[in-house]
């Protein structure tokens, strides 16, 4: 429901808020596909998927500068979890 401004107001914040839904149903998917639960991998994409929903939020909020350092934040969360466990 916060992120529906940034999709209203398109560009950058329609496609972060495409970008996060993507995430967080890839995330819910690692969770119940039949057979392969992977739960470490979803904590994992659920932590990342905090940088997007901030860069969303800023995007909302009219500010898409703002925003490049959220999806920054996702992708070096990613980098870093290889290193840093997130579970």
């Amino acid at each position: 429901m916060y992120g529906i401004p940034a999709l209203t107001g398109g560009g950058i914040g329609a496609a972060l808020y495409l970008g996060f839904l993507a995430w967080v149903g890839y995330a819910v998917w690692l969770l119940v596909r039949p057979g392969r639960v992977n739960f470490p991998r979803a904590v994992v994409s659920f932590i990342a998927g905090i940088s997007l929903l901030d860069g969303l939020l800023m995007a909302g909020a009219g500010r898409p500068d703002a925003a490049a350092w959220g999806v920054a934040g996702f992708g070096l969360t990613l980098v870093l979890q290889r290193y840093v466990r997130g579970t």
